[in-house]
């Protein structure tokens, strides 16, 4: 009789113990994706917003975040991430720092997207008015590499400009304040400090420097290794969604304002600056090694980056 009582105390175990083990199994499967909530990152807004992901077979997290690419970068050093989307330079910051990153590939330039916001009261009028100049910006973003090569490109000396360091949320008060007396940034952050100075206005794009400042797909490689069919599945949804921004520009800027809170038109305008396709030819690598050099310069990099060995090669 105890023989019995114990056979079935046995039994309920292993049933109690089977569906957890199935549960866990199928977190297994959950892909972490991370990326911040702007324009740029739009493929993977719209892969939420239109359900691309499950219907590819996926279960995705996102991981939204209202920072940029060096925020997202961290998540996935940490390992929070399994995926993640960024600018070029957080992104060669990250695969040069851990051996473990990979590019998956670039799905979007513009050598016009970064925005110089000056105020009135700064009295800047051509770039050589920035020297001795307190200007906002995030460094380590892309925004910042083009900075610097914009600087450099018309004979300043960064180290004649005040950096400000503030995350972007609070651009638009530190311009009010005469905090600072330009903002550095893409958008939504300068169309933030213009709406909410109306007297500031825009002094240039950060364009015309050689530099098509690519926005890149990163993964971490013991999950790439062992989830080949899912990093496929995920570069086809998001080239899915890169031909609903060629194709249908409007629907897809209805979309993303739905995950922002912005109005679609500047959303729609914000997108007409993007260019969106996947893949990493030598107009990107070379752009690549152009940021890599200014952060070397900058201290951010020790040395150049293997691009070869960072650049996960697409069967």
């Amino acid at each position: 009789m105890k023989k019995s009582v114990a056979a079935l105390f046995f039994v309920i175990c292993l049933t109690l113990i089977l569906p957890v083990q199935g549960r866990c199994k199928e977190d297994g499967a959950i892909v972490r994706i991370c990326y911040p909530n702007k324009a740029q990152y739009a493929p993977f807004i719209l892969a939420k917003e239109t359900n691309a992901w499950e219907k590819s077979g996926l279960v995705v997290k996102n991981i939204v975040i209202a920072g940029g690419g060096i925020e997202v970068a961290e998540a996935l050093v940490a390992g929070e991430a399994d995926v993640a989307a960024m600018g070029d330079a957080p992104a060669l910051i990250a695969v040069s720092r851990n051996g473990n990153l990979k590019i998956l590939t670039s799905y979007m330039t513009s050598e016009n997207m970064h925005r110089l916001i000056v105020s009135q009261s700064s009295n800047i009028a051509k770039p050589s008015d920035l020297a001795g100049k307190k200007i906002a910006v995030h460094v380590g973003t892309s925004t910042y590499g083009a900075l610097l090569l914009y600087l450099k490109k018309h004979g300043i000396d960064k180290k004649e400009v005040t950096f400000v360091t503030i995350p972007p949320q609070f651009f638009p008060e530190a311009m009010q304040k005469g905090e600072v007396d330009a903002v550095a940034g893409s958008e939504p952050w300068p169309q933030n400090v213009l709406d909410k100075n109306p007297t500031a206005r825009q002094l240039t794009t950060l364009g015309g420097l050689g530099n098509t400042y690519p926005h890149l797909i990163l993964g971490r490689a013991d999950f790439l290794q062992a989830s080949q069919e899912k990093s496929k599945a995920i570069l086809r949804v998001i080239a899915d969604m890169e031909s609903m921004l060629r194709d249908r520009p409007e629907e897809a800027a209805r979309l993303i304002a739905q995950a922002t809170g912005r109005p679609w038109q500047k959303e729609l305008a914000a997108l007409s600056e993007l260019q969106w396709s996947s893949g990493v030819d030598e107009t990107i690598r070379q752009s690549l090694l152009q940021t890599a050099g200014f952060l070397i310069a900058e201290g951010k990099l020790k040395k150049m980056p293997d691009l070869k060995a960072a650049i996960q090669e697409q069967e």
